[in-house]
């Protein structure tokens, strides 16, 4: 009997990162069976085991996927097909440029951050990450960059070199306390969000009604601990599990070589939890209008239907929501139902026909010519590349 590839996982599950991207690598082995599987055992069988002993099993290995800076050097120097799912290095180690890698769509992240912040009418956004990790470092970058093409200016946290836990919650509240009010604050990941949220309840300030807070990534565990929950962005670590299982397959069985290939995680939408549960529009009936169209989000509303919740003149309505949010009244309801589309596509195994029944399209052609104008891209294409195993 053939003998399966014997594959090494390296991969933390401790996160939702690590076990979504891990979910998508076994929806790749459940559905192909091309290997058998090493994972590091648990820590009450051999201790605290921080890495693989690979003089043990390296003659055993014909592929890796790891997320352990620590093991990158040892892996390269094994020479046999890997995939490396983190940015971070250890200090003066350099990666072979050849090694696929799975890095983020930064400035795809940034452009829902900021998008989702001016559709909840923040005019003040703020970006808390870390100060010596690179990703944390780009993805502010991406944010800056972005905000200025629309017309705003980040405000960033700038950590200290050197403090304790204790000590940069305690700064981050004097931060928080100084921001113009109300504000966004998008954090570099979901752990950060928890943190500013700590740091909100102890300097007094109030979460969401003066600040609102994204993380990034969805980690359901650390979203729900918070409190108040910790809205996130969404990616598709999943998928790009499966992806990234797919190439490691063909690396191994000489289908292609490794040059550099980079897996993109792209941002799919916004959870929304109680952290960003709030509008931050001073005109009552924009804000009611935006309720309004919110709530019916599933439903095929009408302009009139908007101002009829409203009870101001079309007119008026539409002169506040350019002032307010440079959009018009038909612009918002038509962005939030394609958001609501592209969700279902994306999280669900619904069919098109099915989602457009549900969502009160007329017609398969209906809802892809609808979605198509707002994005640019086919319902089939965007589940294809965007959406979940």
């Amino acid at each position: 009997m053939h003998n399966l590839p014997r594959i090494l996982l390296s991969v933390e599950s401790s996160r939702g990162f690590g076990r979504d991207l891990l979910t998508g690598i076994s929806d790749f082995t459940r559905m192909y069976n091309p290997w058998t599987t090493y994972r590091k055992p648990p820590f009450f069988r051999y201790g605290n085991v921080d890495k693989f002993d690979f003089d043990t099993i390296k003659n055993d290995l014909e592929g890796i996927i790891t997320r352990i800076p620590e093991e990158i050097p040892v892996i390269q120097e094994l020479g046999i097909p890997a995939i490396v799912a983190t940015v971070l290095l250890p200090p003066g180690f350099k990666l072979d440029p050849h090694y696929p890698t799975i890095t983020s769509n930064n400035e795809a992240i940034a452009q829902v951050a900021m998008d989702y912040f001016i559709s909840q009418g923040f005019s003040n956004v703020a970006y808390c990450g870390f100060g010596d990790v690179s990703w944390s470092l780009q993805r502010r970058e991406a944010l800056k960059v972005y905000a200025k093409e629309l017309g705003y200016e980040i405000l960033c946290y700038d950590p200290p070199s050197e403090s304790s836990w204790e000590e940069d919650i305690q700064i981050i509240g004097d931060w928080l306390k100084v921001l113009p009010k109300p504000v966004a604050v998008l954090a570099c990941s979901d752990d950060r969000g928890e943190d500013i949220i700590q740091a909100a309840k102890l300097s007094r300030v109030r979460i969401p009604e003066e600040v609102a807070v994204l993380g990034i990534d969805d980690d359901n565990l650390i979203c729900n601990l918070s409190n108040p929950t910790l809205s996130s962005i969404v990616l598709n670590t999943q998928k790009t599990g499966f992806q990234a299982a797919e190439l490691l397959n063909r690396l191994i069985n000489g289908e292609e070589t490794m040059t550099g290939q980079r897996l993109l995680l792209q941002p799919l939408y916004v959870e929304a939890r109680q952290s960003t549960d709030i509008l931050a529009i001073e005109d009552p009936e924009v804000a009611c209008a935006l309720g309004f169209i919110r709530q019916k989000a599933r439903e095929a509303i009408q302009v009139q239907d908007v101002v009829d919740a409203t009870g101001i003149s079309r007119r008026v309505l539409e002169s506040r929501f350019r002032k307010n949010l440079n959009r018009s009244v038909l612009q918002e309801i038509r962005s939030v139902r394609v958001k609501t589309i592209a969700r279902m596509v994306c999280e669900t195994n619904m069919s098109i026909k099915s989602i457009a029944i549900s969502l009160g399209f007329t017609s398969i052609d209906h809802i892809s010519r609808y979605f198509k104008k707002e994005k640019g891209i086919s319902l089939h294409q965007y589940r294809q590349k965007y959406g979940q195993i």
